[in-house]
């Protein structure tokens, strides 16, 4: 997944700490729907790096 549009207005309008820009919720929000989907899909389907997980 890669929207280079995206991170770009991501790094040059966000800061760490601060609040997501208001137009950018939907971005974000996909963004943070593939991270979960992808960790998911890792954590129970693998078991090698289910351990690799808990151990952190």
């Amino acid at each position: 997944v890669e929207n280079r549009p995206v991170a770009r207005l991501l790094y040059a309008t966000g800061k760490v700490g601060e609040p997501i820009p208001q137009d950018m919720f939907e971005a974000v929000a996909e963004i943070l729907a593939f991270v979960y989907r992808t960790y998911r899909y890792y954590y129970f389907t693998l078991p090698s790096r289910r351990a690799a997980a808990l151990s952190n």
